[in-house]
């Protein structure tokens, strides 16, 4: 068994292995956007479990820093819906994690609703509040565009690329 500290340790590293497949996997994707070759994999999955256990996981973090964490999955009303599960995680993982990255108190408020647009078709909403340090107005307007990010104080004083918005917009397209 392993100590409290020992305990610690393994998931900072944890953490850190899997920062950095995040950061390897943000430029394959991007590559693999910007040439059409990204591959979707459309199935059947329940949206608001999806969303909890993401949510579960990452309101540790936000925890850590002392920051409260909601998540209202309430208003979705499908139990099922087809779309690429793991591409939709990627979406809300990175928008979740921007927002306990700019957080330093207050909270973050994760809301997914459903709206049926017909009989045989569902949208799903999702949307990210935070009490953050916001972005300037701006800088707005480059906010997905790849590489960028507010100025150059941020990459030093938060980290990231700036690809992850970018990424995001993109697949949200796609998908």
């Amino acid at each position: 068994p392993l100590s409290e500290e020992q305990c610690r340790y393994l998931d900072m590293a944890e953490v850190s292995v899997n920062s950095l497949a995040v950061l390897i996997n943000d430029i394959l994707d991007l590559s693999k956007i910007e040439a059409g070759k990204l591959d979707l994999d459309y199935k059947a999955f329940n949206p608001a479990k999806l969303i909890e256990t993401l949510s579960t996981s990452m309101a540790v973090k936000a925890q850590e820093k002392g920051i409260e964490f909601i998540v209202d999955t309430v208003d979705i009303q499908c139990e099922s819906i087809i779309s690429d599960p793991h591409r939709y995680s990627q979406i809300l993982t990175n928008i979740v994690n921007n927002a306990i990255k700019f957080t330093k108190h207050g909270s973050i408020l994760v809301k997914a609703y459903s709206k049926q647009k017909d009989d045989s078709h569902c949208g799903l909403y999702c949307e990210v509040t935070d009490t953050g340090i916001g972005i300037a107005d701006e800088y707005q307007g480059q906010l997905f565009t790849a590489f960028s990010q507010e100025n150059s104080s941020v990459a030093p004083k938060f980290g990231g690329t700036g690809l992850g918005l970018s990424i995001c917009k993109q697949l949200c397209s796609l998908l």
